[in-house]
């Protein structure tokens, strides 16, 4: 008789044990969950589910950046010209023409072209803060009449100007006449960005087409600055 009894309790222990652990919840899977959880109960784990988060980075161009305004080799396709050397960061304090004074600015970029015929093109963009009175300035300080650069007299020429553009605060465009190498430039202001672009080529008239082709083309990259 205590044989029997003694199997007996030892098949309920199993079944004891069993209930004693029911609640426990499964160490293998719920190490990571928050205990109060329903996850933390369940018997089986529940299924892991992986979520993407994407994050886009906008790049806004800031409407004051002289490289945005420089000539590019698609801007000057037509004119069939090729870089002189790279880009240049610098600020010029004034041009060879009077020695008429730049504005102080923040930020410059310089670039030189080649014609195949040995023509001159340069652009200087600038950011400064003096506006469209950069425009007058300049105006005032070319009353000079003439002035001598490397050892060559050369003469400003008011007579031989070019339409300025629409789309820009202010431009000017002038010529200084020289035997050997006149010079015809474009002054642009739109805001704070002022763009000059000068050719230097073999007769007046070669510079004066030149400049009155890219007029247009030079203004055009001022207006989208602010589009």
């Amino acid at each position: 008789m205590r044989r029997v009894q003694a199997l007996a309790g030892a098949a309920v222990l199993p079944v004891l044990l069993a209930t004693a652990c029911s609640d426990r919840p499964n160490d293998l899977y719920t190490y990571y969950d928050d205990p109060s959880s329903e996850a933390a109960t369940t018997a089986a784990p529940s299924p892991v589910t992986t979520s993407t988060t994407t994050t886009t980075t906008t790049t806004t161009r800031r409407a004051s950046d002289p490289a945005a305004a420089a000539l590019t080799a698609i801007d000057l396709a037509a004119e069939e010209v090729q870089p002189d050397g790279a880009p240049k960061t610098l600020v010029e304090t004034a041009l060879p023409d009077c020695a008429a004074p730049l504005p102080s600015a923040t930020d410059a970029i310089a670039t030189t072209w080649r014609y195949a015929s040995g023509s001159v093109l340069r652009q200087y963009v600038a950011v400064h803060a003096a506006g469209s009175s950069v425009i007058d300035d300049l105006k005032d300080a070319l009353d000079c009449g003439t002035f001598t650069v490397d050892g060559l007299r050369y003469e400003i020429d008011d007579a031989a100007k070019t339409a300025v553009p629409p789309g820009v605060d202010a431009g000017h465009t002038w010529c200084a006449t020289n035997p050997r190498r006149p010079t015809c430039t474009l002054a642009l202001a739109k805001a704070d960005v002022l763009s000059v672009v000068t050719v230097e080529a073999s007769t007046l008239a070669r510079a004066q087409a030149a400049i009155a082709r890219l007029a247009p083309v030079a203004a055009g990259k001022l207006t989208s600055l602010s589009d």
